[in-house]
């Protein structure tokens, strides 16, 4: 079971791990049983009925979603076959959501990205940062748990599979550079909870406030605000 957990959460899914802390009376399972729920409500193990299994499973779902564990108690109903014996028991269960640690992948390793990595950092995620440029990768200034890397931005982004808890945030050098990270056909599929994707007209957008402001605005101000 602690296989699938650590399967499930380095693809990106929550699960849910439900323990059996207390029993009283003729319980179909004894403490220490665990039950494992997926978001998609699949179930590894049982707690020896299945209305219970289904009762347990709907908490579950409901507790994945709000993020929260909590301690509930089942009284279980002898006509339905949930306890052993005639005169029905209680089982209390811990359940505990369980979910990937967020990451955040930044392209790019300047002033920016070093700041957005020592904000995750703050809020709990994982930053990971590279840079083509290894004078910038090596001077840069990162939280503890943040790795840096030299390498060809698109590639590393792309070995990186990020997931749905995975964000990624491009802040290379330039929009020329930009666009060298978002074509790559793994990026289009870079989804948030949501399952929405990361697009290449957002890239272009870019190029489009540009080229507008260029032509309201004087070169030397367009320089400033580029710099």
């Amino acid at each position: 079971m602690f296989d699938e957990i650590a399967e499930a959460l380095a693809h990106g899914r929550a699960v849910a791990l439900l323990t059996v802390v207390r029993v009283n009376g003729a319980t179909p399972c004894p403490p220490g049983t665990k039950l494992l729920a997926q978001e998609d409500g699949a179930l590894s193990g049982s707690l020896g009925a299945a209305t219970l299994d289904s009762r347990a499973r709907e908490d579950a779902l409901r507790l994945l979603r709000a993020g929260q564990p909590e301690l509930v108690t089942y009284h279980l109903d002898p006509d339905s076959g949930e306890s052993v014996g005639s005169c029905g028991a209680t089982i209390e269960l811990f359940i505990e959501p369980l979910r990937p640690e967020p990451r955040l992948l930044i392209a790019g390793s300047g002033y920016v990205a070093q700041a957005l990595a020592r904000l995750a950092a703050l809020l709990g995620w994982l930053a990971a940062l590279v840079d083509d440029r290894s004078e910038f990768a090596a001077s840069a200034t990162l939280p503890e748990r943040a790795e840096v890397a030299v390498a060809d931005i698109g590639s590393w982004v792309r070995e990186r599979q990020a997931d749905v808890m995975s964000a990624i945030v491009i802040v290379t050098r330039g929009h020329r550079s930009d666009g060298t990270v978002i074509p790559c056909d793994d990026l289009m599929r870079v989804v948030d909870g949501k399952g929405r994707f990361i697009q290449p007209q957002h890239i272009q957008h870019k190029f489009d406030i540009v080229m507008r402001w260029r032509a309201t605005h004087s070169e030397a101000r367009l320089s400033s605000w580029t710099a």
